[in-house]
Parts: C-alpha cells; structure tokens; sequence
C-alpha cells in the first residue's frame, strides 16, 4: 500500500488554528498533487464522517477520513502541527498529529484496510513519538513506509 504515501502528502509543523484550519490545509495538499478532482465534494465527505463521530483516536492523534468519487487515487495525508487543536468540541481532547485518508468511494474494502494499518501503526510503541519527533517529510515518509515494509 506505499502508493497510499508521499512526502509531497506530508506536513511538517503545519500552522492551523483550528480542526477545520488543519483539514483545509490536508484537502488542498491532496488537491495539488491530483489526489482528488473536487475540493468541495471531498470536504463533505470528511465533514459528513466527521459529523457521526470524532476521528480522533487517542495519543493526540486523528484519522479524518472521506470516501468519495471524487478521489482519484487512494491516498494518506500526514500532518505533524506546529501547535495542537482541539479536535473533539465535547471532550476538549486536542491532536497534533493528522493522518487523513482520502478514499474512492468504491473501495469499502480498501478504506478499511487503511484504517486497520493504520490504527495498529499507532498502537506500536514508538511509532507516535517517532512521528512527533520527526523534522522532515522524508523522515516521517521512512517511519511510515518502512514500518509498512517490515510486515
């Protein structure tokens, strides 16, 4: 699934203010490198995911993700933040690191794949602080393919 991953889908110490910042900023990095052909059509389809319960997961960490025809490759958008966000309005729980998943909306199978891999990525000992601790794209590109790699 490497396909999934690219440093040019990576932020490091991305600048947001707010949830809603930080996923405009992940929906603009996968609309530039032609990972999707509708900002508009993907926002709702996060947002509308987000609307039925929070995708944050523990650890300072969220898997915003969308489903959608209007992707056009399957693909993972990281983001370490400069600062955390509050992500969950009811809990105050905040994240500082964002995986987002952009998803062709006929690849049910697929999305689950990715989010599995990814929620057992997490749960290994040093694959958060890892993240967190990286200063470039091509670090975290090598955390995330090389943990995927060694399977």
């Amino acid at each position: 699934m490497s396909n999934l991953y690219s440093e040019r889908l990576i932020a490091v110490n991305l600048e947001a203010d707010s949830k809603d910042s930080a996923i405009e900023q992940l929906i603009c990095m996968l609309d530039k490198e032609n990972r999707i052909n509708s900002l508009s059509e993907f926002r709702d389809s996060i947002y509308e995911r987000e609307n039925e319960s929070t995708t944050e997961v523990g650890e300072y960490t969220a898997i915003p993700h969308g489903r959608s025809e209007t992707v056009i490759e399957n693909s993972v958008c990281i983001a370490t933040l400069k600062k955390p966000v509050i992500w969950n309005f009811e809990t105050k729980e905040e994240i500082d690191i964002i995986f987002m998943l952009a998803v062709k909306k006929d690849s049910s199978d697929t999305h689950i794949e990715i989010l599995s891999e990814l929620a057992s990525k997490i749960m290994e000992e040093d694959f958060i602080s890892n993240i967190k601790n990286s200063d470039s794209k091509n670090e975290i590109y090598k955390i995330i393919t090389e943990k995927e790699d060694s399977k």
